[in-house]
Parts: C-alpha cells; structure tokens; sequence
C-alpha cells in the first residue's frame, strides 16, 4: 500500500454526525479529534465517549462519527479539527530469521511517511519567514505570551506598550488621572487644562467646528431659536418644521406636547407597513415593505438608520423574493442585539395562498441577513405577522394572527427563548370567530401584559383590549377599549402600545392608532393600575398627532425618557405614493390619578380615592358641560371667585394621603352655584375630572 495524500489535517465548521477523513492512518489511536467552540474554548474529544472510527488501516482513510461535534458545529462560529498524530517511533521488528515480509515493509515505510508529514503540519503552523523576505509572517494571527521587551529591537507585547505610553504621559503632564495636569489649547489659543472644562466657563473653552465659535455660542443661538418658536406658536398645538429629511427634537416640555417633526424618508414607492426601533449604540433604525402599491407586488423589505446629523441612510433591501410579495415586516430589536424581523410570503400568481412565515435576522445592526427559520403554512390558511416585538424575561415575542383550519382567526405569539436562533408557534392571544387581526402589545412591568386589536372590516369597530398576568403565557379577553369621539364607528387600524413614567415614577401605558373615517392619527393614555384585574380602565380622551389621509397607518416608536420618538407611514396619493413621517410626543407631565369625568350638582361634596402612596402635592379640578370627549374644559380654583353674595365657584375641601374631596356650591360656598368660569357665568349641572401629581 502507499501513502497517496499529503494532508495529515482534515476541518470541519459545519456538517456531521459523519466527517470523512481523506488520509490514511493505520490506527484508531493516530487521530486526534480537537473541537474549537463559539466561546474560543478547546476540547481534545474522547475516542469511544464522544467519537468512533472506521477505516484505520485503509487506503483511502475512513470516517469520524460525533453527534457531540455536530451539535456544536450548528451554531456558527466552531471548529472541529480531525489531525493524524502519531508517536514518533519504529515499532516493527524484524529478524534475519524468515522471508522477506513486503507489508509489513510497506507499512513501515507509510509510517515514516506520515511521520513527516506530521512533522511538516507542525512546521507549517510556526512563524515562517517568506523566500527572500527579511521579516516574519504571522499571517494575520496573534502571536501570544510575548516576554517583556529588554533590548532596542525586541518586540513589544500590550502591556509594556499601555505601560510605556503612560509613564510619557505623567512625565509631561502629571498623575494621568488628574485632569488638572492634562493641558490643552483653547479655541481663542489659550493655554488650559481639562478640568478647566468642569467650571461654569467651560462650554467657552470648546470649539464647536466653525472658526471662531464656540459650544457656548451654539448653545446661545439654540436657546434663542427656541424662544422664537416659543412666541409663535401655542401651547398645546401641532407644531410643523419643513425640513425634510431631518428629526428636529422639539418636543422638550409641556410647550411642545406633540410635534411633527419632519419627513423621516420619501422615496417616491409606496412605503408602509413595518417597525422603527433602537440599536443597542442608540441608532435609531428603521424596516418596512417598500411597494409599488399598498397591496400586491414584488416589494423588497428595506432597512435603515438614522444618521448622527438627522438624516437617514440610503435604504438597503433586506430580502427580495422573485416569486413572492413579502407584507407587513414585524419584530424589532432584541435585547442582545440581534434584530429578528418576521414576514408572511404572499403568492402573486395565487393571491389566496401566503405559503410561508419567514423569520430573517441580522448580527451586524443590519449589515447582512440571513434568513433563520421558516414555518410553511398550509393552503387555504394564513399567517400574518404584524407590530413591534416584545420581551417577557429571556422570552423574544413577535405577534402574528392566523386564520387557521376550519376558520375564524387567532392572535398568537411567535416565541425564542434562545437569544433568536429557532422560534416556536407560542401563545394564543384569542381564538374564535371575530376577525382581529392587527395587535400591539406592551410588557408594563411585574408580570403584566397589555394587547390592543383592530377588528378587521370596513364597518368599523372599538380596539379589543387583552391582559396577561402571568408574563405573557396566558390571555384573557378584558373587553373594548372604552369608546369616545367615534371609537365605536369609526374604522381604526393598526394599535400599538407603548408605555412612559412620569417623573414620580408611575407607569403610564400609551396608545396609538389611525382613525381612517376622520383620518388622523391619534393617542390614549391610561395608568398602569387602571389595568391590573380590578381596575377601571378608563382610557384618557384622544389627543392628535397627524392627519392621516386615505390608508394611512402602521405607526411604531420608540422611548426615551418621557419622550416617545415615532415613524407613521403616510399615504399621499391612494395606493401609489407613501411616505414615512416622524413624529415626537412629551409625556413628562402625565398625571399620577386622572378621575372620570364625574356628574355633579350643586351644594355636594365629592369624594375621589387616589390610591396614591402618599398625598399629591399638586390638584387639579377641571369642570365640563358634557362628558361626551368635552371639547372646553375649564379649571376651577379652590377661590376662583367670591362677588360679595357668595356666589363662588366650586373648591377643593380636603387633601389627604388616600382622598381628595372636592365640593360644589353651597358645600362651600352657601350658594348652588358652581364653575365659577368668570365673573358672571354660571351653572347649576356638570361634570368634574380630578388630576393629581406627586
């Protein structure tokens, strides 16, 4: 036999349970398995425990069999390296006794054979210095436990590289952590140290990029804009900035409640549907289906980030598939990085069939995608992912709703609880025969789990609420949102949920959705404890965003503090031309208790239980005609008015650590009057809405 390779090495990343060698070897006891995990960590295999062999002594070698290195090398990023080593020994005896024995000869001969080759693989690894070259090639590779350099020509390893920089440092400057002693120039050419910076002066020290200002300056010019646009415009109202393709923060304070803040991308397609998240850098970033129209079409999914100065990448197409239009891209950004996106393919050449549910995810912020898992989806069935994922411990969830075998429709929850790698058809939100479809969900903390539904068709309909206790594993239906200005007629679409904390820290959650009868695009909040079982889940009344014209919809957002940052695919021209709008919502300035709007008549004292953890240092009593989303309300003050006959408005009676007592007319006052508007308006019927702050 003859030695007819001259590889001594096989590696494998993928592959398995079976790893063919290509070499000869004439023993089991001659291969050495070493698998290289994810983490950089080594581990020499054990023959007969974690692999078996066939083939020693063949020609043209045999085969490793490991479940053990197959399942590791599944995940990418392992190494199993398969090398012949054997002892470097003669172990054939012969004597000038018998006949000349041509095998075993032979084998002796491969056995040096190999030998060498080993030795050559041993040397091949070593620093090597290129043919005529005057230098070491480490090929890229780090070169480890490196001595401390003595000599001028020697090598440096990393710490005496940190050590030697530091010691320059402290010699001109000082101890290195003492930022008194670190000097620099200023942008006047003033000599002055870091700590200079920490004074009252210090924005004057810093340049800020135009000759000869200074941060000061921009800070300056910035405050003086804003009390420019603080004198034009009103409290409370929609502000506008035409700057397109730039995120202007405006909404800083209860001045600036709601502001729209610019196109965030007009491409001139039909861009909608999607989610807006954070990256873990801070980068806010965006995916979306980019069409031709709002139904059917070959669309790529597209991603995109915002720039450090405003304006947003040039979009890159995630997937785009020849056959299939890929709809209504959902997830978002998980918690080690990864960003899943889930989508259901739509068959243009059979309209009725969406054949699959696909779940693509990038580790590089959007860089590359891979296309992670696939759920195939019986025909006559759908699956059909909608809104921004959520978390629920180590659990990754991604909403979908279905129409499955034998009808009606689902609400369900695709589930990983491996960091993204394989995903499972988890909770069922609902199951029965009413269309919801589009949900939001909002994890509010302490096992608590809200959902929101449209109720799919064109007649309209209330938002669905679900509530989940348990951490998102079980769901009970808790009825329809609370109706007011039409939520029960009007057609309302895509809800999402989000949730702030005031600045005494109570959780509030925040609602959006798209009103499509008087297209606007619109908010409701409520406290976190109004949802908990037995709670009263009074929803706040609407506040508007943006107008919302034709199918415009399928907002997403992020928060920051008590700001919510929020895209808004908004269609300009019917089924041809969408664009994504950003808009910013403060919520700093939420109340901590907000009372129904409570009837009321004259010479009555009112009790109102806060269930505060201690007495609100601020009130407010607002009164109303109509509790029918009161369009004027008016504040009433404890001594609004007192014209001499007693003729007051109504006043807070009582502060305390449970209640608030508040009283109309005589209670106070001796008369049955109460509203106390103005000096001579007055009214005998009502309704009073109590907020309180910590």
């Amino acid at each position: 036999m003859t030695v007819s390779t001259t590889d001594s090495v096989e590696e494998y990343v993928s592959g398995g349970p079976s790893f063919p060698i290509s070499y000869r070897f004439l023993q089991n006891s001659d291969i050495e398995a070493v698998l290289v995990k994810q983490d950089g960590t080594s581990e020499t295999l054990v023959l007969g425990t974690q692999y078996t062999l066939t083939g020693a002594g063949a020609q043209n070698g045999g085969t490793l069999t490991s479940s053990y290195a197959s399942g590791v090398l599944a995940t990418p990023g392992a190494t199993l390296t398969i090398s012949r080593v054997m002892d470097a020994v003669q172990p054939t005896d012969l004597r000038n006794q018998g006949r000349y024995f041509a095998e075993t000869h032979e084998n002796v001969f491969d056995r040096l054979t190999m030998l060498i080759q080993q030795g050559l693989a041993w040397t091949r690894r070593a620093l090597v210095r290129p043919v005529g070259k005057d230098y070491y090639d480490a090929e890229g590779r780090r070169i480890a436990n490196v001595g401390d350099p003595t000599a001028n020509g020697d090598a440096v390893n990393k710490l005496s590289m940190e050590q030697y920089v530091a010691s320059v440092i402290e010699s001109g400057t000082g101890p290195i952590n003492q930022a008194s002693n670190v000097i620099y120039i200023d942008p006047d050419g003033i000599p002055r140290t870091v700590q200079d910076l920490a004074s009252p002066e210090g924005s004057n020290y810093i340049g800020d990029g135009v000759n000869p200002g200074t941060v000061s300056d921009s800070l300056r010019a910035l405050e003086a804009r804003a009390d420019a646009y603080d004198s034009v415009t009103g409290s409370g109202a929609i502000k506008y900035l035409a700057n397109e393709g730039r995120v202007n923060r405006l909404a800083r304070s209860r001045d600036f409640a709601v502001s729209v803040v610019g196109k965030v991308l007009q491409s001139g397609r039909y861009d909608h549907f999607g989610q807006m998240d954070m990256l873990p850098d801070g980068t806010l970033c965006l995916f979306y289906r980019s069409g031709t129209t709002h139904d059917t079409d070959n669309a790529p999914l597209r991603f995109t980030t915002q720039l450090a100065n405003g304006n947003w990448a040039t979009p890159t197409n995630i997937v785009q598939d020849p056959i299939y239009d890929l709809r209504d891209p959902a997830g978002g950004v998980m918690s080690n990085g990864r960003i899943a996106i889930a989508t259901t393919t739509h068959d243009m050449a059979t309209p009725s069939l969406f054949p699959e549910l696909r779940i693509y995810t990038s580790d590089n912020y959007g860089g590359s995608w891979v296309l992670r898992q696939s759920i195939a989806v019986p025909a006559g069935q759908m699956k059909f992912p909608h809104g921004k994922g959520f978390h629920s411990g180590d659990k990754y969830c991604i909403p979908y709703y279905a129409t499955p075998a034998g009808g009606g429709r689902q609400l369900r929850l695709l589930e990983t609880t491996d960091g993204g790698l394989t995903w499972v058809e988890g909770a069922t939100v609902y199951s029965g025969a009413v269309n919801y479809n589009e949900t939001g969900y909002v994890n509010l903390g302490g096992g608590l789990f809200i959902g929101a539904s449209r109720v799919d068709g064109a007649g309209g309909g209330k938002i669905r609420l679900w509530r989940s206790v348990d951490g998102a594993v079980t769901w009970t239906d808790i009825g329809d949102m609370d109706g007011i200005a039409g939520d029960g007629t009007s057609i309302l679409v895509s809800p999402s949920l989000t949730s702030v904390v005031t600045s005494s820290g109570t959780v509030h959650a925040v609602l959006f959705y798209t009103d499509r009868t008087t297209t606007q695009l619109v908010y409701r909040t409520i406290a976190r404890n109004n949802l908990l079982p037995g709670g009263t889940p009074k929803w706040s009344a609407r506040t508007g965003i943006y107008s919302a014209p034709n199918l415009s919809g399928y907002q997403s957002h992020v928060v920051i503090g008590s700001r919510i940052l929020g895209s808004f695919f908004r269609e300009i021209t019917f089924n041809v031309l969408a664009e994504i709008a950003q808009w910013e919502v403060f919520h700093g300035d939420l109340p901590d208790y907000q009372s129904d709007w409570t009837a009321v008549v004259p010479s009555t004292q009112y009790t109102f239980t806060h269930g505060l953890q201690r007495a609100p240092r601020k009130v407010v009593v607002e009164f109303a005609t109509t509790n029918a989303s009161p369009g004027q309300t008016y504040v009433v003050q404890a001594s609004y008015f007192n014209d001499g006959a007693n003729k007051g408005s109504g006043a807070q009676v009582a502060i305390n650590g449970t209640q608030i007592l508040v009283g109309t007319g005589a209670a106070v006052w001796g008369t049955a009057y109460f509203g106390g508007i103005d000096t001579s308006t007055r009214y005998t019927s009502g309704y009073y809405r109590v907020s309180t702050w910590l």
